[in-house]
């Protein structure tokens, strides 16, 4: 079975020993949380190529557009953000955020919640 999916990577320029060892932390948990409001996580590790370390985050794709494209392109157009839009973003952002908080005794906290990345499905599920 085939799924599309996005890498993420670790910029070298952050990957000091603390920012490898939050990653590390961070990706034990989030590839165990399930939620239809959290972008699924495949796979994270580490790539090794001579001397060059990569860390990488394995997530499904998701068909859509960030927060902040959105808005953009609204203010771009003259067009208000819809009201009912903005309350249902925030819902579904809210059950998101609950879910990964109240997972296990860990106290996750996500550190950047921001519209950029709020991502947006074209899709319903």
């Amino acid at each position: 079975m085939e799924k599309l999916c996005v890498v993420k990577t670790v910029l070298p320029r952050l990957a000091d020993k603390q920012y490898v060892a939050r990653f590390r932390d961070e990706v034990k948990v989030v590839v165990r949380l399930s939620h239809g409001n959290l972008v699924p996580v495949f796979d994270a590790g580490l790539v090794q190529e001579g001397d060059n370390e990569e860390l990488y985050l394995a997530m499904e794709y998701v068909d859509g557009k960030d927060l902040r494209a959105v808005w953009n392109r609204c203010a771009r157009k003259g067009v208000a953000f819809p009201v009912d839009i903005a309350v249902f973003i925030c819902r579904e952002l809210l059950r998101g955020l609950s879910h990964a908080h109240a997972f296990g005794s860990i106290r996750l906290v996500h550190r950047d919640v921001s519209p950029p990345n709020i991502l947006l499905s074209f899709s319903a599920r």
